[in-house]
């Protein structure tokens, strides 16, 4: 019985774990993700104003050319946000393997203080 219950114990610290970890980056990451959907949004205007504006004529030269460095530096934008949120995510990660290493010698200490309390018996009561 004390097996079993042990058991479910593991297993629901395991699955408390794991939520855990998949819910951080969430947490973390709104202000970021508002900033992309802004920034999303924006392009999606631009594109709109430029069909707009000219909807039959093809743009070329300067006008193409600015378009084209514009959506060059959004999609380097973009990019450098998801670069910050990888290092963002892999910061979270690294916190909770710290995190799991102290649990992990605390329950060492605590294995070690109990076998030595084994083998030396505090007093014999008659």
């Amino acid at each position: 019985m004390r097996k079993i219950f042990l058991l479910i114990g593991a297993i629901f610290t395991a699955l408390l774990m794991i939520s855990t970890v998949t819910a951080v980056p969430q947490v973390n990451s709104d202000p970021l993700m508002d900033k992309i959907n802004e920034i999303e949004e924006n392009k999606r205007m631009i594109d709109e104003k430029l069909a707009a504006i000219n909807p039959d004529i093809e743009t070329g030269g300067l006008i193409d050319l600015l378009i084209q460095i514009i959506q060059w530096i959004i999609a380097l934008v973009q990019q450098i946000i998801d670069f910050i949120l990888d290092i963002f995510g892999l910061v979270e990660l690294i916190e909770y393997l710290i995190g799991l290493i102290v649990t992990l010698f605390e329950l060492i200490m605590s294995l070690i203080d109990f076998i030595i309390d084994i083998f030396t018996p505090d007093a014999v009561r008659f």
